[in-house]
């Protein structure tokens, strides 16, 4: 299987189902050779719209 092979940054809202139903960190580490990074943020389904101040927050520790 080929895998992604650059940094991969993996966010999803706390108030959706992504994080009850699923470890996504450790399913997107499976399809990434590099460091995969991430977590939830205080939001629904549309992270940018409802927590654009935590995704940046994220993007710039991921860009840095």
């Amino acid at each position: 299987m080929l895998k992604v092979q650059y940094p991969m940054l993996v966010l999803w809202g706390s108030k959706g189902r992504i994080g009850k139903w699923y470890d996504a960190l450790t399913i997107w580490r499976q399809y990434c050779a590099a460091e995969v990074t991430g977590g939830p943020v205080e939001a629904g389904h549309y992270i940018a719209e409802e927590a654009p101040a935590a995704a940046l927050g994220w993007f710039g520790k991921f860009f840095g």
